[in-house]
């Protein structure tokens, strides 16, 4: 299996479990990161912010 095929799973897969979670555990998660303006964000914006991280 290639690198960048692997690569993409993972990233499939770190998305699906951050979208099981609620709006509450997204923004703890984001507080804990250093993601700013986190009161603003919507579920799928902390999902796309927390992914890129």
């Amino acid at each position: 299996m290639g690198f960048q095929r692997r690569r993409r799973e993972l990233v499939k897969k770190r998305k699906s479990e951050l979208e099981a979670l609620n709006l509450n555990q997204l923004r703890a998660l984001a507080k804990e990161r250093g993601i700013k303006d986190i009161v603003h964000m919507n579920k799928a914006q902390l999902v796309a912010e927390l992914g890129d991280h």
